[in-house]
């Protein structure tokens, strides 16, 4: 299990929320690339630029607030 999902489930088990995010497509240098993000405080891993991270950061974010999964698509 990569680094960040372990994260993730820890935090799940403490009963704190928390998400991860996660490269699926698109260039093949970005696959996989992955973000932890507990409910509150810094996310830590990469999507492929600090812009991006954030972007996609603040939607995972939204969706994790609002209890739903779903694809986000990330700026180019």
């Amino acid at each position: 299990m990569q680094p960040h999902r372990t994260a993730a489930l820890a935090e799940v088990v403490a009963g704190r929320s928390a998400t991860v995010a996660q490269v699926v497509g698109g260039p093949r240098g970005l696959l996989g690339g992955t973000l932890h993000l507990p409910g509150e405080g810094p996310y830590d891993g990469t999507l492929g630029g600090e812009r991006e991270d954030q972007v996609v950061a603040a939607q995972a974010r939204a969706l994790l607030r609002a209890g739903r999964t779903g694809r986000i698509h990330r700026p180019p």
